[in-house]
């Protein structure tokens, strides 16, 4: 080992834990690390710092101590690590194989913790105290092999006894008369007192200290101390057996052999005689141990009640009372009431009574083997005998044939069947009638009768649990359903086939579902089966493993099968809000099966009923009969307004005002005016709900519509060509064209309306009007963008611009004989173009500004794609696409930042 040093290690720790952290610290094996305290080396990992803390060193806060540290050399350490992880013999081999002398000290230490016995192997470090401590420290008795020196020193005494007070035997002759080891020794081992000398085995503290730690001590004790009162009291008390080696004195005393039999009844065998007849002694051993009464005097074996007291607590004691009283019939029968085999000590006038035959057979039925034949002959006694005990059937063969007498046997043991007779084994009447009882009845039915299927499904109908015992039917589909309609439970007698059998499993279940947990388990870890389960029995999801029932996605699909399962899946699961949220927009109905009704606030209903109305019919009643929840509910979905249940006309015309669409889930309110005017003033689509009479009515049908025009189309079609009527919808929604009559879509004045808010109304226009060049002019300055929906006006100059001074949004639907027009393009440009000059550009309304950029990023947009409609601009005024004009203008800021082109220069890419 190289150099040493001192550290500092806080006491609140184990040494284990201290040299962790050095060996981390320093890249070595825990065994590299060598402590030493005081110059004793620490190699108890287990030991507490604390415990090493000597006066002085407590001062520091938090307390430390002060320890030599070292690194050990290769060699060492791998000694050290062979040591510690081999046995004891391992540890004599290996020592064995090397130079002991020439070993480190920490290495014998190490040894000699491991294996003690190793002490006698390593040469003079028997004569080193610090090796020699170590040893005994883990086996006293190893002090036989330290030096005579050291088996005087007191310190290696100490410590040797007190591992093992045996250890004493090896002590020097001085030491073992040192009252100190002494009295560690005996403290440790009270017999140990047997090594010490005569003159301690003579003084009354040692010996009262063994004796109180083991009373036979008591034997190697002087025989004055035998003779003591207390010593042997003390000796008694702690084990009575050691009355034996008291001195006849002590024997005849009541008071000690009292606590004798106290502590162990049967030490009345070494009481003096005049002890052994004191009925108080003697009630006192009897209680402690019953067949104390065989050491008990004459008098006591003929008291009755002490005979009795004994008896009752084990029958046999009754061997040892007096002759008198073994034919007395109250103590036999008390015998025999605890132990059958008492019988055989009864007089010969009482052993074969029926009576007591019968009281013993109910204790063991193996009394019956010595009864006499003229007994087991009787039929009367073997009724009832059976009656008793249905195994004395064995012991009866003559009525194995008897039915009654079995019968009465197989209702008490169905096993006694194996004992009846061939015939009443083939009888199926029989042995139905015994499987009533027991279903290993089956067991001992003939061989005919167990391969025949009628009789097997009639023994299954009378007990179902007889599959346990027919293994040739363990595979037959119809036999193990007959068992599991019975009893669920019998699934489990099934072949593995059969429990692997999906159909056959879910067939099973749908007539027993608690068999299912007898299923095979690897059909758990199937989604399909346990989908297919679920559908007949939610219960079949309690059975699945945790991470499946916490598979949200699976659970999910489980629900939508059958909304019971929610209630199987796991805890976090059901307090999981959105899953739960998700789960009822799915299936509403798991909503019923939600066991904390408080955690559906109104806003989570509220949020579900948006999705799914229906939720509304798998609430509780009370939330549904509430009409403020109802009237949002409403209003969030209109179709809860069917669900709800509440027929309250106000509450209707509520719901009505707020959502007019639940006209439709309004039942017999779509023919109430009142009801069908709240909903259509709410929304005019409504209208679509009302009955055939409230479509033709005209305050109904004008609310439709004012509310919103679309509704045109469910009106009455006398409203359709009524032109009064139709013409405030069609301007206020021209897209209600679609619903006049054909003769009005023909009307000009009309389609100009319809056009004003709605550009596509002119589809709606019949052809003739549309094809009226007039028309389209007006069309198009009606609204620009119904250029798109006319024909060959899109290439006719003056229709073109008309539409483009409306919307300048309609240049996309210019025909393609204008677009390749450079002339018409030009005259665009003139006409809506920008000067150069901002400045000089007149105030204009900033709409007619915008107006004229659009014009002119079509323009761009149309150049950009089309690099012909340039060349021929260019063709037209050459001198405007200078390249100074260009520069010019290229990077013009234009309205809302965006470049734009001013005057008639059109900027290039």
């Amino acid at each position: 080992m190289g150099q040493s040093f001192e550290v500092r290690a806080a006491v609140a720790e184990e040494l284990g834990c201290f040299k962790q952290r050095l060996a981390e610290k320093f890249g070595v094996p825990t065994l590299g690390i060598r402590l030493e305290h005081n110059k004793k080396i620490l190699l108890d990992d287990t030991l507490a710092l604390e415990a090493l803390l000597q006066p002085g060193e407590e001062s520091t806060d938090p307390p430390q101590l002060t320890l030599q540290f070292g690194l050990r050399d290769a060699e060492e350490t791998c000694q050290l690590q062979k040591l510690t992880s081999c046995s004891s013999d391992e540890v004599i081999r290996f020592l064995g194989k090397l130079p002991i002398m020439e070993l480190s000290k920490d290495v014998i230490l190490a040894a000699v913790s491991r294996a003690p016995e190793a002490l006698g192997r390593i040469g003079s470090w028997q004569d080193d105290k610090e090796v020699v401590l170590a040893a005994v420290a883990h086996d006293g008795m190893a002090l036989e092999l330290a030096s005579e020196a050291l088996k005087e020193d007191e310190e290696v005494l100490l410590t040797a006894v007190a591992q093992n007070g045996f250890a004493l035997e090896f002590a020097a002759r001085a030491a073992r008369a040192d009252a100190k080891v002494v009295a560690v020794a005996v403290d440790q081992t009270g017999t140990a007192l047997r090594h010490t000398t005569d003159g301690l085995r003579a003084d009354r503290v040692p010996v009262l200290a063994a004796v109180s730690r083991d009373g036979l001590a008591l034997r190697h004790a002087s025989d004055e101390l035998r003779a003591d009162e207390e010593v042997v009291l003390t000796a008694v008390r702690q084990c009575g057996e050691a009355l034996r080696f008291a001195r006849a004195v002590c024997k005849a005393t009541a008071a000690v052999v009292a606590e004798a039999v106290r502590c162990k009844g049967r030490a009345l065998r070494h009481a003096a005689s005049s002890c052994r007849a004191d009925a108080v002694i003697l009630s006192i051993a009897v209680e402690q141990d019953a067949l104390a009464l065989e050491f008990a005097s004459d008098e006591g074996k003929s008291d009755k009640e002490l005979v009795l007291a004994a008896v009752r607590q084990n029958g046999l004691a009754l061997e040892f009372a007096a002759p008198s009283l073994r034919s007395d019939p109250e103590v036999v029968l008390a015998a025999v009431d605890n132990h059958g085999q008492a019988l055989q000590h009864a007089a010969d006038v009482l052993r074969w009574d029926h009576r007591m035959v019968l009281r013993a057979v109910a204790q063991d039925v193996a009394v019956l083997m010595d009864a006499p034949e003229t007994l087991k002959g009787d039929r009367s006694f073997a009724l009832e005998a059976v009656r008793v005990c249905g195994s004395a059937l064995k012991h009866l063969p003559a009525f194995a044939s008897d039915r009654e007498v079995v019968l009465s046997a197989v209702q008490q043991n169905a096993g006694v069947l194996g004992w009846a007779s061939a015939e009443l084994r083939r009888d199926p009447s029989l042995i139905c009638a015994f499987l009533r009882y027991d279903s290993s009845a089956v067991l001992y039915a003939a061989e005919t009768l167990t391969r025949n299927r009628e009789f097997v499904l009639l023994a299954l109908s009378v007990n179902p649990q007889a599959l346990a015992y027919l293994q040739d039917f363990q595979r037959d589909r119809q036999m193990v359903l007959q068992a599991v309609l019975g009893d669920g439970s019998n699934l489990r007698f099934a072949s593995e086939e059969l429990r692997m059998d999906e159909d056959f499993v879910l067939e099973a279940f749908a007539t027993a579902p608690e068999c299912l947990r007898h299923a095979a388990a690897l059909l758990f870890e199937d989604d399909d089966f346990l989908l297919r389960a679920v559908t007949c029995n939610p219960c079949a999801l309690g059975l699945a493993s945790h991470d499946v029932r916490s598979d949200p996605k699976f659970m999910l699909q489980a629900i939508e099968v059958n909304p019971a399962v929610f209630q199987y899946s796991t805890f976090e699961l059901r307090q999981d809000h959105d899953f739960l949220f998700k789960a009822a927009c799915q299936t509403p109905a798991v909503l019923q099966h939600v066991d904390d009704q408080r955690r559906l606030d109104d806003g989570f209903l509220l949020d579900i009923i948006a999705v799914r109305a229906e939720a509304v019919s798998c609430m509780p009643d009370g939330r549904r009969a509430d009409k403020d929840f109802g009237l949002r509910a409403v209003q969030r979905n209109a179709s809860a307004l069917r669900y709800l249940g509440i027929n309250d006309m106000n509450f209707a015309l509520e719901a009505l005002q707020l959502r007019g669409d639940a006209l439709a889930y309004a039942g017999e309110l779509q023919a109430d005016k009142t009801a069908v005017l709240q909903a259509v003033r709410s929304s005019g689509a409504a209208l679509s709900y009302a009955s055939a009479a409230l479509r033709a009515d005209p305050d109904v049908c004008l609310a439709a519509v004012q509310s919103d025009p679309m509704a045109l189309q469910f009106v009455a079609e006398s409203f359709k060509v009524d032109r009064r009527f139709v013409l405030p919808a069609v301007e206020k929604n021209g897209r209600a064209l679609d619903y006049v009559s054909e003769e009005l879509r023909g009307d000009e004045e009309l389609v100009l309306a319809a056009l004003s808010t709605d550009p596509g109304a002119l589809l709606q226009a019949p052809s003739s009007l549309r094809s009226q060049r007039q028309f389209v002019c007006r069309a198009v300055r009606q609204a620009g963008m119904s250029l798109e929906h006319v024909g060959s006006e899109r290439n006719d100059e003056e229709v073109v611009k008309e539409a483009l001074s409306q919307d300048a949004s309609a240049f996309q639907f210019i025909g393609e004989q204008l677009r390749n027009s450079s002339g018409f393009l030009w005259d665009v440009l003139l006409r809506f173009g920008l000067s150069d000059d901002f400045a000089a550009e007149p105030e204009c309304d900033i709409q007619e500004l915008l107006h004229k950029v659009q014009i002119l990023e079509g323009a761009e947009a149309m150049a950009k794609s089309d690099r012909d409609v340039v060349v021929k601009l260019r063709t037209v005024c050459p001198s405007e696409f200078s390249c100074a004009s260009v520069a010019q203008h290229r990077d013009a800021p234009g309205p809302r930042g965006r470049r734009v082109l001013f005057g008639p220069c059109v900027v290039l890419p």
